[in-house]
């Protein structure tokens, strides 16, 4: 199995510390990436936003707010590729 070289850099990601987060893995037969759900507010979305803007291998950022009118929470889906 190949090791995912970013994977330090997602750990040191001081704003994933705030907030619950589920990883997993990417690929059915190999391995070939990481995924990470998490749960934010609004604050949480900026830092992650910017945070992710440098890291390399970024294969996807997707996020859906819960809320009508006003969301203040919001589902993060980040994947990385190896």
């Amino acid at each position: 199995m190949k090791s995912l070289p970013h994977s330090s850099q997602i750990s040191e990601l001081e704003v994933l510390r705030s907030y619950p987060v589920k990883p997993f893995p990417k690929g059915i037969i190999v391995r070939d990436g990481i995924g990470i759900h998490v749960i934010l507010d609004r604050e949480g979305l900026r830092n992650l936003s910017s945070a992710l803007f440098d890291i390399a291998r970024l294969d996807r950022f997707e996020y859906f707010p819960y809320g009508i009118i006003d969301p203040q929470v919001f589902l993060g889906r980040v994947e990385f590729r190896v």
